[in-house]
């Protein structure tokens, strides 16, 4: 529990909790057992001075009797007795029924049990052991009025209690989606459909652009992987729920994500898939990370589940890298590395050992100083395409066929000229992003001013790896562009 200690909040096991509060009594009875002496020492003070006052009665009484009024009959006996003021202010105010011989006899004896009571509480200030004592026999007393017996049972072994999520969340079909500037939201079918169905039609604030849509249910849950090299697990029943025209919540309200990190990958997981996954063993699918610097790593996808919701650590990434590129991998294919000077190489996944959730992964590409990877693509066959995007907006597509297989670890081949100099026409300073294509897709564009664009796969020119590309858009050299995304894919209708 959080307790102040100290006069400061502190999260306490069950031993410091303890070692708190014997503590705390150790000051409170400290404090009871000075107050309690400093009153017994008084009384024994006054009854000291009445056995006294008793003993020289008449010579007590003859003296109040000559004085003037209270006050001087209380000088007086100080002066003539050597009382103190305080023994002389109770002798004043004694009763006369008090002068009887038993009540002297009481007084006497009540002087007798003050004295008793006075060493009692010295011998507990000065003797730890008796404080402690006094402690344990008062916890004593709790116990023994208002204890009862244990409801819980200690045992050497526990059965496991597992809840169905069934049971607690309700199966239903949503809509999930992300903002480039990380707004989240659930949204149910219903009120996506009664919204027009359109997705350029959800609620963003300004300046902000859909970024991913996902169709799941609330059973199931998401990855989530930065570029930092940490992912969180958030099911989807967590994830509030929003009407299709809201803006959502801030990501941040839902994980704890640093504000210098940010997502870069967003992988989906099905109810139930993790059991799966765990019996498939090594045969089962696997998560795939690229990195800036061109390493790769491959780490079994069942090795990622988790009930944490805390940040936890995807990949190893070293001081000046960052991930680049994460995705599933179902069955080992080929993966192509896009560097930002416009070299590629098409390595064997298989080629890339299997390695532990926290490992950095193996060299994928050799780079060229000051060179870096932009991208990288989980390919097969030799069907489909590689498109590439400059900072300048130039992008063109070439033939998978024409990127042959390497063995890891090599220089690459070009995949993009970048073209520089005064009698030709700049086509950029390096390439921002790649992708494979196999049909035609949306891209949209970020210029490092904020501004969207958004192009088709289809409009780019089909070139060889060593193409300089066209233009996609009007993009100014002094705001080139930073980022490309997929446009979002609406829902599938059942």
């Amino acid at each position: 529990m959080v307790a102040i200690v100290n006069k400061a909040p502190r999260q306490l096991g069950v031993k410091a909790m303890l070692e708190a509060y014997v503590a705390h009594q150790r000051e409170v009875v400290t404090h009871r057992t000075q107050y309690d002496l400093e009153k017994a020492e008084d009384r024994a003070h006054v009854l000291e001075g009445l056995v006294k006052a008793l003993n020289l009665l008449d010579a007590v009484i003859d003296t109040i009797k000559a004085s003037k009024n209270r006050q001087d009959a209380q000088n007086n006996l100080v002066a003539k007795f050597e009382f103190s003021e305080r023994q002389a202010d109770a002798i004043l105010t004694l009763q006369l029924y008090r002068l009887t011989n038993l009540e002297i006899n009481s007084l006497q004896k009540e002087h007798a049990e003050t004295m008793k009571k006075i060493n009692q509480l010295r011998g507990i200030l000065n003797n730890p052991k008796k404080l402690m004592g006094v402690i344990k026999d008062e916890l004593g007393e709790i116990r023994g009025k208002f204890g009862i017996d244990r409801r819980s049972v200690i045992q050497g072994e526990v059965e496991e209690l597992k809840v169905n999520l069934e049971v607690t969340v309700p199966a239903e079909e949503v809509l999930v989606t992300l903002s480039r500037h990380g707004y989240v939201k659930r949204t149910s079918m219903l009120s996506f459909t009664r919204s027009g169905g359109d997705l350029g039609s959800t609620g963003l604030k300004e300046g902000d652009q859909l970024r991913w849509s996902l169709q799941l249910n609330t059973l199931d849950s998401l990855l989530l992987f930065t570029q930092k090299g940490m992912y969180y697990q958030l099911p989807v029943h967590q994830i509030s729920e929003f009407k299709w025209k809201e803006n959502g919540t801030a990501i941040v309200n839902l994980i704890a994500l640093p504000k210098d990190d940010r997502i870069m990958a967003v992988i989906p997981v099905k109810a139930g898939e993790w059991k799966t996954l765990a019996d498939q063993g090594e045969q089962g699918p696997a998560l795939v990370f690229v990195t800036k610097r061109g390493q790769v790593k491959r780490t079994l996808m069942a090795e990622y589940a988790t009930n944490r919701s805390a940040a936890i650590a995807a990949v190893k990434v070293a001081d000046g890298d960052e991930v680049r590129s994460a995705f599933r991998s179902d069955s080992p294919q080929e993966i192509l590395l896009v560097t930002e000077q416009g070299l590629s190489i098409r390595i064997q996944e298989a080629d890339v050992s299997l390695q532990g959730r926290v490992a950095g992964g193996v060299r994928g590409i050799q780079l060229r100083e000051g060179d870096a990877v932009t991208d990288g693509l989980h390919v097969s066959g030799d069907e489909g395409e590689i498109l590439v995007i400059s900072d300048y907006g130039f992008a063109k597509r070439s033939l998978l066929l024409d990127y042959p297989p390497q063995g890891r670890g090599g220089k690459g081949i070009q995949t993009f000229e970048i073209k520089e100099g005064k009698r030709v026409r700049p086509n950029g300073t390096r390439l921002v992003a790649a992708y494979y294509v196999k049909d035609d897709i949306g891209i949209v564009t970020v210029t490092a001013g904020g501004a969207y664009g958004e192009f088709r796969s289809d409009s780019t020119p089909l070139e060889d790896r060593r193409g300089t590309g066209r233009t996609v858009g009007a993009i100014e050299r002094t705001d080139p562009l930073v980022e490309t995304f997929l446009k979002p894919l609406p829902p599938q209708t059942h």
